[in-house]
């Protein structure tokens, strides 16, 4: 479900304490940009439409979900990703 919404899960472990996943979340908070955008053709389908994110700068993460479903004539559909550097820049 994490993955699916854009998220990321952490299980603790006797090798990832909670500890070390607070740590990673800060740290991931910190260096986190959101941005957003509304598809060009508002398709009011209800159907289920795939995103793609990519970026140049392969130091970066990108966090989005998969897709979404559109939404009905008239309504506005606007999508937010995270991006985040990488913990090795």
């Amino acid at each position: 479900m994490a993955r699916e919404t854009g998220g990321v899960s952490f299980e603790v472990t006797k090798s990832q304490t909670i500890e070390a996943i607070y740590a990673q979340v800060e740290e991931a908070l910190r260096n986190q940009y959101s941005i957003g955008y509304t598809p060009k053709r508002q398709v009011g389908d209800g159907k289920y439409h795939k995103i793609k994110l990519t970026t140049r700068d392969h130091h970066l993460i990108v966090g989005t979900r998969d897709g979404y479903y559109a939404r009905r004539p008239g309504t506005t559909t606007r999508h937010t990703a995270q991006i985040t550097k990488s913990a090795d820049t």
